[in-house]
């Protein structure tokens, strides 16, 4: 439902998301990344919400100190993921997780109702969340990279 009475989903989902960490405010700050073709003013109406803007076009540079990525079916969640971050996709049906195209999806937490998200939250800010290694073909991510690394030392 969020709380403006919107229409659009990705608003009320990010007004659920919002409710659920009033519990948390003073345990966090909130950056939003904006979509390239987004404008701050698009989100004026929850400026008391938002600690930080980031509208830079490397993604990686506005993740790279974050704690928890949160996003609905970008596949950026699953490089956020493979960066070692805690991700978790919000949707509301639980079909549209499906909507993310990797491999890496089975390492995300996807949450389809708001008492799941109040669960996770409380774990998330308890420092009860453990990540899943994740493999790839049988592979840690982290032998990958050391391969890839030590090829382009070796060149």
């Amino acid at each position: 439902n969020g709380f403006s009475n919107s229409k659009i989903r990705t608003e009320i989902v990010f007004e659920e998301f919002l409710i659920s960490l009033k519990d948390f405010k003073n345990q966090y700050k909130l950056t939003l990344k904006l979509h390239p073709k987004e404008e701050v003013s698009s989100y004026r109406k929850y400026n008391n919400f938002i600690d930080n803007f980031s509208s830079n076009k490397n993604p990686f540079y506005s993740i790279s100190n974050a704690d928890l990525v949160v996003g609905l079916t970008s596949n950026i969640l699953c490089e956020t993921r493979l960066l070692g971050l805690p991700t978790l996709s919000l949707t509301p049906i639980k079909d549209e997780f499906l909507w993310i195209n990797s491999d890496i999806r089975e390492y995300l937490t996807n949450i389809n109702s708001l008492n799941d998200l109040k669960i996770y939250l409380t774990k998330f800010f308890s420092n009860e969340i453990y990540l899943q290694e994740i493999y790839l073909k049988k592979r840690k991510v982290s032998d990958c990279l050391d391969s890839i690394l030590n090829e382009k030392i070796h060149l």
